[in-house]
Parts: structure tokens; C-alpha cells; sequence
């Protein structure tokens, strides 16, 4: 059963939630700086998330995400097994929603059977966190968990995984 924990916490405490976190090794990490991001796999780099100004952990058991806000992150996890020592209990929250699953295409296409995508109308190249080399030209896709109401709008959306896919 999935369960949605939220709290604030001060920026001190960031890293030391990240580190009691436990996230699997096959867990991503997508982070943001003013100057750089990461999209890689997690490798317990919690000293350098303080300085982010967003960032999320995620995988197939759950999304641990942060953004800065006034003294100190905002903290959602959507997820099983997730850090309920640090966050609030929230999960009342998706009583009345339901799951649904989709994928998005991410920027670049992979050249040859390389470790690399590239995207050409603004030349720039992605090194995906991909471990498959099933497609030539292929793709990345992000897989999405979307929990939505009653009338299909999403209300609460969390990363899976990373995908290939074959190119277009």
C-alpha cells in the first residue's frame, strides 16, 4: 500500500534524512543547482543535496523528493517503507485517489549503441543512467505513477524509473 509522508525540516537536517533514508542501490537521483544538476544513480552524496534547490531520490519502491523553501526544504515521499521516523503521516490524502501509470520521452536520441543521447535542436548530450543497449536510435522514457481524482487530474505524481525505448 502506498503512503504519502510530508513535513518541513531545516536545511541542517537534509542530509541526515537523506543518509538515514536507506534508498536501494538501484535508485536514481535527480538534483538541481543553480549552475549544474545530476541524473544519476543515488551514491549516498547527502552532503552535497544542501546546497540544491530541489532534488528527488527514486525507484520502483518510491520518490523521496525536496525543494528549498524559506528556512529550510519542503519534503514529500509517495512510496512504500518510506522515512516515517522524519515525516508526517499523510496518506489520508490518497483515499480518494487512484493510480495510473504513464511514460514521457526524454530529451535526446541515442547514437549507434553508445552510453549517449543526443539532442539536436539545441546541441546538447545526455549521459542517461540507462544499463540496456537494446536500441540503435533509441530513446529514454521516465516512467510516471500518477495518483489522480475522480475526474482524471493528476494530484500527486512520482518518478519510477528510467526506460529505453525504441527511437521514433
Amino acid at each position: 500500500m502506498a503512503e504519502l509522508l510530508v513535513d518541513h525540516i531545516h536545511s541542517e537536517a537534509l542530509p541526515d534524512l537523506l543518509a538515514d533514508f536507506g534508498a536501494p542501490d538501484s535508485a536514481l537521483l535527480l538534483a538541481f543547482v543553480p549552475d549544474r544538476f545530476w541524473l544519476e544513480p543515488w551514491q549516498d552524496q547527502a552532503g552535497d543535496m544542501v546546497r540544491t534547490e530541489q532534488g528527488r531520490i527514486f525507484g520502483p519502491q518510491g520518490e523521496l523528493k525536496w525543494r528549498q523553501v524559506e528556512q529550510g526544504f519542503q519534503v514529500v515521499y509517495l512510496g512504500e517503507n518510506g522515512p516515517r521516523s522524519w515525516l508526517q503521516d499523510a496518506s489520508e490524502e490518497l483515499s480518494s485517489l487512484h493510480p495510473a501509470w504513464r511514460e514521457v520521452f526524454l530529451w535526446g536520441e541515442r547514437t549507434d549503441l553508445e552510453q549517449e543521447w543526443i539532442e539536436q535542436q539545441v546541441p546538447h548530450r545526455f549521459d542517461y543512467p540507462i544499463s540496456s543497449q537494446e536500441h540503435k536510435r533509441g530513446r529514454v522514457t521516465m516512467k510516471l505513477e500518477e495518483w489522480r481524482d475522480k475526474a482524471g487530474m493528476p494530484c500527486f505524481v512520482r518518478y519510477h524509473s528510467l526506460l529505453e525505448a525504441k527511437g521514433e
